[in-house]
């Protein structure tokens, strides 16, 4: 394994969708109010198809949180999300990356502006959501069987 892909790049661009694939599967995380779910499925070399569900402890109906691509156009790889709150799909440019770490940002959206993507142990992701003034959370799934 090279150095630099022991630590993220700084410079993604040439970065292959394929780079990315630790993201594939369905990750799932529990607490008091119930469980979410990340999907990911790869479409085409240049496309993965994601969505995010919820489902409330106390039933057994799932709601659709967000709709997610991950596409590469060019030497670039965009995370597009579109969830209830905003009218439009929001974009967000790969800036860094490794075989573990992916880093998608859009300086320019209110909240988030950054989405940290670690894989932590192979069934492991850890996901740290961010925007300014130290706006920030985390989310940690499991990969299901």
């Amino acid at each position: 394994m090279s150095e630099a892909r022991n630590s993220p790049s700084t410079k993604p661009q040439g970065t292959e969708l394929n780079n990315l694939q630790w993201l594939l599967g369905t990750w799932s995380r529990t607490n008091a109010k119930g469980t979410s779910f990340e999907t990911w499925e790869k479409v085409a070399d240049d496309l993965y198809r994601g969505f995010g569900t919820a489902q409330a402890q106390d039933s057994r109906q799932i709601r659709l949180l967000e709709s997610l691509l991950l596409t590469q156009m060019s030497d670039d790889i965009f995370y597009i999300a579109k969830v209830a709150e905003n009218p439009f799909p929001v974009s967000f440019k790969l800036t860094s990356w490794s075989e573990t770490h992916a880093i998608f940002e859009n300086l320019e959206h209110d909240f988030p502006q950054k989405l940290d993507y670690r894989l932590k142990a192979v069934n492991k992701l850890q996901v740290i959501v961010s925007g300014e003034a130290d706006r920030t959370f985390t989310l940690l799934f499991d990969k299901q069987a």
